[in-house]
């Protein structure tokens, strides 16, 4: 399922990020169930999916404590309450330089 043109597009071995939001909107909630099990399910799933998912959390910790972050002038942030806030549009951030 992985590479199945039928669902990638013929371009499915190349590296192209932006197929991930074609149009604009999140490819991942058209796709049909199970077309991307990028660690497998049940009991044969991968043995370092939670050693993986816990690095890309130490990861993103440490980028998000060492990096500035700060909302963009001109992008006004238009929030929808749904049970929790959801930021219509996505919010338009400069990141900066490691802070000291």
């Amino acid at each position: 399922m992985h590479q199945d043109p039928a669902l990638w597009g013929e371009d499915v071995k190349a590296f192209r990020p932006s197929r991930w939001t074609e149009n604009g909107r999140a490819l991942q909630n058209q796709l049909p169930k199970g077309a991307y099990v990028p660690f497998g399910v049940g009991a044969r799933s991968c043995l370092g999916m939670r050693l993986a998912q816990a690095e890309a959390l130490i990861v993103l910790t440490i980028l998000l404590k060492s990096l500035t972050f700060q909302v963009t002038d001109g992008h006004p942030l238009k929030v929808k309450y749904l049970g929790a806030a959801d930021f219509v549009g996505g919010v338009h951030v400069s990141v900066g330089g490691m802070r000291p």
